[in-house]
């Protein structure tokens, strides 16, 4: 999955997003926040997050705009600037298994000994 995934990432860095890639995702947004907006706690949980991103709860109508505004060109650069492989955070997932015994690390496979639990 990782190579697959890294393999994703050089292809952004260095050919342009389709029109239609574009417009996917534009679209998916779109849909995700209409479909929040449908309900009165989507709208609060909505308006809550923009007013605690930006500390204005109006944001979160001029969001879409600014994405529409986004060019294939700015997402090739901005994958090239902040996709460095250097930089990421690669976590594996382990079904079943041995788990630490209860109390520090409990829950944790063996051996994520985390430097604030007891030797």
């Amino acid at each position: 999955m990782e190579a697959a995934v890294e393999e994703e990432i050089a292809v952004l860095k260095m050919d342009l997003a389709s029109p239609r890639e574009m417009l996917k995702v534009r679209n998916q947004t779109e849909v995700e926040t209409v479909e929040h907006l449908a309900s009165n706690a989507g709208l609060a949980s909505r308006l809550g997050s923009a007013w605690a991103l930006t500390g204005n709860w109006r944001s979160l109508f001029s969001d879409q705009e600014k994405l529409t505004a986004v060019t294939a060109e700015e997402v090739r650069d901005v994958a090239r600037r902040y996709l460095i492989p250097g930089h990421r955070t690669v976590a594996s997932l382990v079904r079943g298994g041995r788990t630490a015994a209860r109390g520090a690390g409990a829950g944790r496979p063996l051996g994520a000994h985390q430097p604030w639990d007891p030797n």
